[in-house]
């Protein structure tokens, strides 16, 4: 009878493949739709790094993290009282201060236009 005992390397190996699988399962890819969002700007508070948290109004509002990697049209970005009209992908963080511990999350702007005024 044939027994098989692990060696280091076949764990290594395993395991591996058994991290490569869950990266590949639980990764976002860019497939993933994202979500179109607009109306007006009610307030702003800005982030570290350079980012702005903005709480956008109806018809399609929430909160919205702009960053300087955003995709933004004419007017600039974000400001109270503008209406903004873009898509938005997945989660993130808008740190205001590290002490004490301020931050607000909402979904990241992947691309953003908004109005003159």
């Amino acid at each position: 009878m044939y027994t098989h005992t692990l060696n280091t390397r076949s764990i290594i190996i395993l395991a591996s493949l058994f991290v490569l699988s869950l990266t590949l399962l639980f990764v976002p890819t860019r497939a993933h739709a994202l979500k179109p969002f607009g109306g007006q700007v009610g307030a702003i508070i800005p982030c570290m790094g350079g980012s702005i948290h903005a709480t956008v109004g109806p018809p399609v509002g929430g909160a919205y993290i702009w960053t300087p990697g955003t995709r933004t049209y004419l007017f600039g970005p974000p400001s109270p009282g503008r209406w903004v009209l873009g898509n938005a992908a997945g989660p993130g963080i808008c740190v205001v201060s590290i002490n004490p511990p301020i931050f607000f999350t909402g979904l990241v702007m992947v691309m953003v236009g908004s109005s003159g005024i």
